[in-house]
């Protein structure tokens, strides 16, 4: 019904469409920064502007800038119904350069990020009470009112947009700006972002920092993970594959302990009248239980049997967190030196269980005692694509093209890196100060799953001319980016936020 009729008969015709949008886009966006004068673009008469609400970034750059009637449960309607409000360009408007531009633009009132979209012929310009010309190839652009304001029909796709121009509120906030830079690159084709005067500050190498943190990720056009393996050479191989042997003993007792804790649950939420769906299930209601730890992508230190879960439960069903909590307690038998309890509340009925010296559940004694972390959450809190997926993703990637050996050598890698830092008291991101366990495992799969060139790479990014460089121009030169969503926090992580002073010079 709706992809024949423009020529499009199969999903793979689809996404071969998308893919070469995308590519066009992209080379569109590279071309702009390549031909720059002094690192800065230009506005020209003609040119649309968009004011946008940081907090709607990415879905419209996943599903592009519609109008208002288009928008499912929110949509809405207003004076120019079934567009997208523009502002263009007038040549009066540059009287003072780019600044004035966008100042006198009526997009500029509305959120901290204006799109810029280019004519470049894709437009029919069409006036009221004149006949219009139906182009299929190109989208309905039309004045709404007179003056600067524009609309373009049912709205546009964000491949359009030639360049964002952030106002200064946003450059000032690393953390808003730094979603932004993370929505263009999982998109898969580079967008130029400058500030109001035109200077590039989202640049094509910029992009690519953060596009390769998107390697190995299939979901979002990910390039292939180059794998770098040990070296028999290596003064530490003999410990790699010390650790696979480790690892792979300890796998059985790990598999055994978090079916324990899983069954568990389950039957502490079928006693409540809960429905526990499996992890497989297609259904939609039902809680889930999620293994965001170490233990649940095998990068834990053979021994180290610490499970952090994440608990989601239907919104009926989210009142019952503290009880559920106390009831799974209740089947917990803590030891006598090492047991601990610090489950607490928190605001919102959120409810975080932290059980610590556990040496028996539901009857089963265990040789060492473990510990449980249980973060319980609403199911319409997490529907994100979480730090603990990318990772588990990326593993999962190495196994299927370079095989399991390769997966074991980056996870022994991983345990490596996170001993090493261990001893040397830069490791944990609390007591520490350091990437914490989740950011050295992104920190090594950064860095090909090689120890020895994520130190080197480290190592040559803390020195310039042979001198070492400050821990605050380091910070600004070294990313260390997740691909994930921080579920607790909800951002994307940069790691190297983490460390602090004294732990980067423990790192050296």
């Amino acid at each position: 019904m709706f992809l024949r009729p423009v020529g499009l008969n199969s999903l793979d015709d689809v996404l071969a469409e998308m893919r070469k949008i995308k590519k066009s886009a992209d080379k569109r966006g590279m071309k702009y920064a390549s031909q720059t004068k002094e690192n800065t673009l230009e506005l020209e008469a003609g040119d649309l502007l968009k004011g946008v609400d940081i907090n709607f970034i990415e879905n419209i750059l996943q599903n592009g800038s519609v109008a208002k009637e288009f928008l499912g449960a929110g949509a809405s309607s207003d004076s120019t119904p079934f567009d997208a409000d523009v502002s263009r360009v007038e040549a009066g408007d540059l009287n003072e350069g780019f600044k004035s531009a966008v100042s006198n633009s009526l997009a500029a009132g509305y959120g901290e990020i204006l799109f810029c979209v280019k004519n470049r012929g894709q437009f029919e310009l069409t006036e009221q009470n004149k006949p219009a010309k139906y182009n299929p190839e190109k989208l309905e652009l039309f004045s709404t009112g007179g003056g600067r304001h524009y609309g373009v029909r049912t709205g546009f796709s964000a491949t359009e947009i030639d360049f964002m121009i952030a106002k200064d509120s946003l450059l000032e906030n690393k953390r808003k700006f730094n979603k932004i830079c993370y929505e263009i690159a999982k998109n898969g084709w580079y967008i130029p972002i400058v500030d109001t005067s035109g200077k590039i500050i989202f640049t094509p190498e910029l992009y690519e920092e953060y596009r390769q943190t998107f390697d190995a990720l299939d979901r979002f056009d990910g390039n292939r993970f180059e794998f770098v393996a040990v070296e028999e050479s290596d003064f530490y191989f003999r410990q790699i594959q010390e650790i696979i042997k480790e690892k792979q003993k300890d796998e059985k007792n790990i598999r055994y302990l978090a079916d324990t804790i899983n069954d568990t649950v389950k039957e502490i939420l079928e006693n409540s009248g809960i429905v526990f769906k499996e992890y497989f299930s297609t259904t939609i209601v039902g809680a889930e239980l999620l293994n965001i730890g170490s233990t649940g992508r095998g990068t834990n230190l053979p021994g180290d049997y610490d499970f952090d879960f994440t608990l989601k439960l239907d919104a009926g069903d989210f009142n019952k967190a503290a009880e559920i909590a106390q009831n799974l307690k209740a089947k917990f038998v803590l030891d006598n030196e090492l047991g601990k309890d610090e489950s607490h509340s928190e605001a919102g009925g959120y409810y975080q269980l932290k059980v610590s010296g556990i040496k028996e559940i539901s009857g089963k004694r265990f040789a060492r005692p473990l510990n449980i972390d249980i973060g319980f959450a609403k199911k319409s809190d997490l529907m994100v694509f979480g730090s603990h997926d990318a990772i588990l993703e990326k593993l999962n990637w190495l196994e299927k093209y370079s095989g399991k050996d390769a997966r074991e050598q980056v996870i022994a890698n991983i345990i490596l890196g996170k001993e090493l830092l261990n001893k040397g008291a830069a490791y944990k991101k609390v007591e520490h100060g350091g990437f914490g366990g989740i950011g050295v495992e992104n920190w090594i799969l950064a860095n090909n799953g090689n120890i020895k060139k994520a130190f080197e790479n480290f190592y040559n990014a803390t020195h310039e001319n042979g001198e070492q460089i400050s821990f605050e121009k380091f910070k600004e030169k070294y990313k260390l980016l997740d691909a994930g969503i921080n579920i607790k926090k909800l951002f994307h992580d940069n790691y190297i936020e983490n460390l602090t002073a004294a732990s980067y010079k423990k790192m050296l």
